[in-house]
Parts: structure tokens; sequence; C-alpha cells
């Protein structure tokens, strides 16, 4: 059965895809118009534009000041989850909130943590128990020792959210290299997994493209960039997307000047078993889902036009191929950028409480 594809986004709420589950919650899949943020690039997860310096032409002593700022202000944060043991001495921090059946747990795209999911979780918290965490090494999570693996991330996600007590099954929500971490989550403990929702999901073919040049090429100033901070030992803030609550990033902003998580960002770029993540044998899904592609990503300024073109087209075969794995799939074209989840927040959450409700009336049979 070939996945419904469904118009741009501005015009998905006049398709009547509405279930009797999301008229007792209003939802009409459909969305208020949010101010167009400043897209991150779709290829890394907005890695050009984290190496933001601390100031670029200032003395040492200004750099020093600016530093014990943030020294003070990581010192006085507080997550706004819990910490929860996950064995090996290191603990994960887990934002729950709200009360109902399923569970909706979120996945961050490379190099970002709970934060970025802050306006669609509050909003999906009224009706379902929501989580989003922050990887080993990001915010306030520990490191895991040895090198970096999607099978360590499901790994510890797993752990995380047995230990924390949040119960299966889950309606797991990844967003541009998330999207691989929820499916091997899926492949791994296909029991656990009721539903899905792929936000502008990276693609098991990424290795492949013809963008791989260019996307090596912006790892390798990275890596210069990793050298120097290691180095001198001044650790740069990073840049967020637009659409980021105010409160969220003056809260995260400090955490981000520090060794473990610029390393961290640094190995989710070289994991040795990223691509393909999930083996082909293995990608088939039963379960409700929704793919929510981005249509007007602007190209990053490392990439020649050329190849853009090229992988634009390639991108939307695959966004194809990841909405056919399920026969209960809807593909919906956004004209958004990477980060739908803060340029449009209202799509990812009629999206979300689509496939909560098939789960609901499944469950129920």
């Amino acid at each position: 059965m070939r996945a419904q594809r469904l118009p741009r986004a501005r015009s998905v709420g006049s398709v009547g895809f509405v279930t009797a589950c999301e008229e007792a919650d209003g939802v009409t899949f459909g969305g208020v118009e949010r101010k167009r943020v400043r897209d991150a690039g779709l290829v890394e997860d907005a890695f050009d534009q984290s190496f933001v310096a601390l100031g670029a032409g200032v003395g040492d002593g200004i750099h020093r000041m600016m530093m014990l700022h943030f020294v003070l202000l990581l010192a006085l944060a507080a997550p706004p989850g819990r910490l929860v043991d996950v064995g090996g001495g290191r603990q994960m921090h887990i934002v729950c909130v709200g009360n109902g059946f399923p569970t909706v747990v979120f996945e961050a795209g490379g190099g970002e943590g709970w934060y970025t999911w802050a306006v669609v979780q509050d909003a999906i918290s009224r009706n379902y128990r929501a989580c989003a965490y922050d990887r080993a090494g990001f915010a306030f999570s520990d490191e895991r020792p040895g090198p970096r693996t999607v099978a360590g991330i499901v790994d510890d996600l797993h752990t995380l959210l047995h230990n924390a007590g949040e119960k299966a099954p889950y309606v797991m929500v990844g967003h541009s290299m998330g999207g691989e971490f929820v499916r091997g989550y899926a492949a791994a403990y296909p029991a656990e997994v009721a539903g899905m929702v792929l936000v502008d999901s990276s693609h098991e073919d990424d290795g492949t493209s013809t963008l791989a040049p260019s996307i090596e090429a912006i790892r390798e100033q990275r890596r210069l960039a990793l050298e120097e901070m290691r180095r001198s030992g001044k650790w740069k803030t990073m840049g967020f997307p637009d659409g980021l609550p105010r409160d969220v990033e003056t809260l995260v902003t400090p955490l981000t000047a520090t060794r473990k998580w610029w390393e961290a960002r640094f190995a989710e770029g070289r994991m040795s078993d990223y691509h393909p993540s999930v083996p082909v044998e293995r990608r088939q899904l039963d379960i409700p889902l929704v793919v929510l592609t981005s249509t007007d990503a602007s190209r990053p300024n490392s990439v020649p036009e050329s190849d853009w073109k090229e992988w634009q087209q390639r991108h939307a075969r695959e966004q194809d191929e990841l909405a056919m794995r399920s026969p209960r799939s809807t593909h919906v074209l956004v004209s958004a950028g990477h980060y739908i989840q803060l340029e449009k927040p209202q799509l990812v959450i009629d999206a979300i409480r689509q496939v909560a409700c098939s789960v609901i009336e499944t469950s129920q049979r």
C-alpha cells in the first residue's frame, strides 16, 4: 500500500485527515503560520553555525571574564528534568511531563538535546506523557566511555526509559539524525514502539550522497576547530536555530561552552555504525507512521549548487522510501526549513496526535 502523499503544509488542513480520537482532541492536522526561521542547514544539523566564537578579536582578559560569567551561570543551572542512574557511575537527564497513554519519546537531531522539542513537548504533554532527553555528553547528561555509536545511543535510551520508570509502548519522534536513532530503537525493541513520527529525518543511505565530499570538508573544519579548543581550553558557545524559547536558550547556552558538549558533537559525526544504522532486512514497520519532509531548506554555503539540486532530488526519493516502510503511513510535505518543530510546531503536534490516536484505537480493539 503506497503511503498517502499530502499537499504542502499550508493546505493539509483541508484534507480532512482526522480520526474520531483526533476530533475529540480538536485536532485538524493543519497548523497556524509561524514566522520563518533562519534555516540552519539540512545537512549537518546546524553544525555550520555551531562554531560561534566567544567574542572574536577581543583580548584574553575579556575572554576570561566571559568564561567566568558562563561558569557561574553553569553552576546555577538546574536541570529541568531528572538525573537518572544508567549504570557505570553515569547519570542521564530526562524531562518527562504530562500524563496519559501512550508515552511520547522525543529524539533530537545530531549534536543537540531535549531543548529542541520544548515547544512541541509542552503542547503534547496536555494529553499524553511526553519525554525528551539529553544524549550522553550533552547538556546535563554525563559522557559515555568508549567510541560513540548508534547502538550505544539506543542502549542508553532503553536503559534511561526503563530506569526512569517510563512505560512502553512508546510513540517515538525523531528529528534529522534522531530519525535514524528512533528507527534503530524500533529495530532493537520492536515490542516497545507502537508509533513513529519522523521530522525531516536523515536516511540510512545519506552516506553515499553526492554531498559526501562537502560534508567531509565540514567535518574536517570542525575537527580543526575542536583541536584548537582542546589546545587553548577555550570552549565556544553554540548557536541555536530561531524559534527556540528564550528562557530555554538562556538555560542551555552556558552548557554548550564545555569540553564534553563539543566532544560529543564531534563524535556524533563520526559514528562507525551510522550508515546504515538499520540493516535493510529490518527496516520495515507495521505501526502508524507520519513522515514530515521539509521542502524549503536552504543550500549550505559550502555546498555547490549543482550538488545541492541533485541532493534535493535524492532527499525527496529517500523521504518517499521512509514513508513506504509502513502500510499505515502518511507523508506530508512541509513548506518550511529543516527545523519544522520550531518553524511550524503545530504540524508536528498534529502528526504526533494523529499517531497517538491510532495507537489508542488499536489498543481498544
